[in-house]
This record gives structure tokens, sequence and C-alpha cells, in this order.
């Protein structure tokens, strides 16, 4: 399927089998996105754009792994994620820097180097192995996450998952994917692209239009550039979806916001901002959906060391996919705090 990664070496995936053969657990790194030829490049010489060994070796240990790590807090043992602690677990690193979405049949020459954006197919490769070979269409529950660009991947690729398991219990967890189609005001640094025009790149030079959800396509014919966004894919997305989202995320306040950590007016404008869209946009396109909104100023993470509503988020996560289905179960958490706000992140309320 010419399933790459930026520099050419083929996809991969890690498995831990859990003592649940049926119920799968399935994690997307994340690690931004390269805004030109010159940064995939760059990128094409890192852990985040190639499956060298160097960088991934045949057999890792999930909790000690450094790509890993991370994905091990949130599904490690009983007490960190009653839910899915005893799932298989899966591993899929980030090789192609555009939250595999793209379809570019010719490779990219940037000066001695050729690289591929090869995301679409990575995807669609990645899910056919394990379904034809680790068990995966014999699934019965497949929760569904990853963290940044893995999250923006998730709400990206959900339904595709879905669709492929029709007889499993699929349900999607992002973390703090939930990124705006906002086009920053400041000028400072004068230098720094916007995050709207660097994700129209990867979604024009990538050839993205495939490697979108096809509802979002059909919903935003003039501008299917627009279905990048999180924010306008989820107006479109089907599969329940629990939401790990920080109102005052920090990435975007300085990625997307583009102001300090100092201006506590503009981030709480942009804060509900945030939350507006979340609840318009997510919530308000379907009953199964549901966000576990936090005011803690910070990006992916803090699993469990946040509460809302004497909550964890492992907790919420329990209760959401037990009442999938059921009309009028609780849907939002969310803390509601004006930024800045430290006790909310050490599960204050």
């Amino acid at each position: 399927m010419g399933a790459v990664a930026l520099d050419g070496s083929p996809f991969i995936y890690y498995v831990s089998p859990g003592a649940e053969k049926t119920k799968f657990v399935v994690f997307q790194k994340g690690g931004g996105w390269c805004g030109s030829d010159v940064e995939c490049a760059a990128r094409a010489l890192t852990e985040l754009g190639s499956s060298n060994a160097t960088f991934f070796p045949s057999t890792i240990t999930f909790e000690t792994f450094s790509q890993t790590s991370h994905f091990m807090l949130l599904f490690s043992n009983k007490s960190v994620s009653p839910l899915t602690w005893n799932f298989t677990k899966i591993f899929l690193p980030y090789l192609d820097g555009g939250s595999q979405i793209g379809d570019l049949t010719a490779p990219v020459t940037v000066g001695k180097q050729t690289i591929y954006y090869r995301g679409k197919r990575i995807h669609r490769a990645t899910m056919e192995t394990l379904l034809a070979v680790e068990g995966l269409a014999s699934a019965t529950d497949v929760v569904l996450s990853g963290g940044s660009a893995g999250g923006l991947s998730t709400y990206l690729h959900a339904d595709t998952w879905k669709a492929a398991l029709p007889s499993a219990k699929v349900v999607a967890v992002p973390d703090s994917g939930f990124f705006l189609n906002y086009n920053a005001t400041s000028t400072k640094p004068p230098h720094r692209q916007t995050y709207g025009a660097m994700m129209r790149w990867v979604f024009n030079r990538m050839n993205g239009t495939g490697g979108v959800p096809d509802a979002c396509v059909a919903a935003n014919p003039s501008d299917p550039a627009l279905c990048i966004f999180a924010e306008v894919v989820s107006k479109t997305l089907k599969t329940p979806t629990l939401a790990q989202q920080s109102t005052y995320d920090s990435f975007q306040v300085d990625a997307i916001l583009q102001q300090p950590a100092s201006n506590a007016s503009a981030i709480n404008a942009f804060g509900a901002l945030l939350a507006a869209r979340v609840q318009a946009a997510l919530i308000g396109s379907s009953p199964d959906h549901g966000v576990f909104l936090d005011s803690c100023f910070h990006h992916v993470g803090e699993w469990n060391d946040i509460t809302i509503d004497d909550q964890t988020i492992s907790e919420a996560l329990v209760e959401f996919y037990a009442s999938v289905g059921t009309p009028g179960a609780k849907r939002v958490w969310t803390q509601g705090k004006a930024y800045p706000c430290v006790k909310c992140c050490s599960n204050g309320q």
C-alpha cells in the first residue's frame, strides 16, 4: 500500500496482549505537525518521522519505553484505569507529521533527502493488519485514544475504526486534541506561522482530502480543508467520544492564540470560546458524546490528577462507557473556573 513513514521506512505498531483477549485499547502517539517540506525533512530524521530500529527496536517494555511511558500512565493498572487496564494494548507511533491524513503518491525531494506523505496509507495498513493478524477483527470492545496530534487523529479517524468494527463497542477518548480553527491576531513574534495556515498547508501539501472523514468533506464541499480542524470534524463524528480537554490548553494558548501565559484576560476569552465550541460542535452533535473539560493550564496528561464533580477522568470514563446509548446519562464534566486556577491541576474543584 506504500504505507511508509516520512523517511520511507515501513509502518510499525506494538502490541501488549492483555488477559481480556477481545478487548483492545489503541493509542496514537502525538508530536505536533510539520509545516513545510523542510520541516518534514528534518522530522524524517527523528522518531517522529522514521521507524528505523535506532528509534524503535523490535521488542519493547511498554512501561519503560520512552515513547509509550505517557500511554502506560493512562492504561497501566487497575487503580489507574479500571476500565481498560486488562485490555490488549496497541501502541501506534507517529510517523507521518500530518495526523495520518496524507495520501501523496509522488515522493518529495528536499535537498539530498526523499520524503513521503503517506499518513492515510499508514492508518489504513495498520488497521487492516491489526484486523487480520492481531485478532482485532474479533473485538467486542475498543477504546481509541491519542494525545495532542494523536488526539486530533482520534477525532479524524474514529469513524473509520468504528466502520471496520461493526460488531464491537467502539469509544474514542482523545486527550488534548480539540484544536480550534482560530486565526491569531498577535504579531509577536512576527515570523510565527498561524496554526490555521500550518494545518491548511498540511492538508493541501499532503493531499489530505481522502484522509479526513467523508461525512465532513460532504458537509464542507466549498472548503474541505476545514475538516482537519477538530472542532469542524466533531460536527459529523458518530463514534461515541469522551474528550479529555483543558479549557486553557497550554499548547493552544502558545501556538494558536499566540499569547503569553501572563495574559489572563486573553486566555479567559479564548477558553470561553473553546468551551462554547466544544459544547456546540461535539456535545451538540450527538447525545453519545461527552467531555471532561478541566480548567488546569496544561496540554495532555494529568491523568487522574484532576477531579471534576468528585470524579477523575478514569472514573468518568467508566461511567461514560457503561452508559453509551442511555438517554439522559451524564455526559459533561466541567470545572468551569477562571484562569489561572492552580488548584484545578491538583484534584481541586
